[in-house]
């Protein structure tokens, strides 16, 4: 079944990357492309924005409260059954 799966997903993705690499043309516009120092300047500034900040905070803390949930409640569980195992 996930054999399956990912088999048409990697069969859908080769065949879109084929025709947009075959039937997508570059256009010469008059852009300037900037060098890489430029480009990390401006994902530092990226980064730096208050919104970014805190989206990295909560994405890095928000499996803390969840693991110290867990703990407990197998705590817990273990103390339930040892309780039960005894009376037995």
């Amino acid at each position: 079944m996930i054999a399956a799966f990912l088999r048409f997903w990697g069969v859908v993705f080769f065949v879109s990357t084929t025709l947009v690499a075959l039937l997508k043309r570059e256009t010469d516009a008059d852009e300037e492309t900037d060098g890489v120092v430029e480009t990390y300047r401006l994902l530092m500034r990226i980064v730096r924005l208050p919104a970014v900040i805190s989206l990295v905070l909560i994405l890095l803390t928000s499996k803390v409260s969840v693991r110290a949930w867990r703990r407990e409640l197998c705590a817990l569980a273990r103390t339930l059954l040892w309780c039960v195992c005894e009376e037995f």
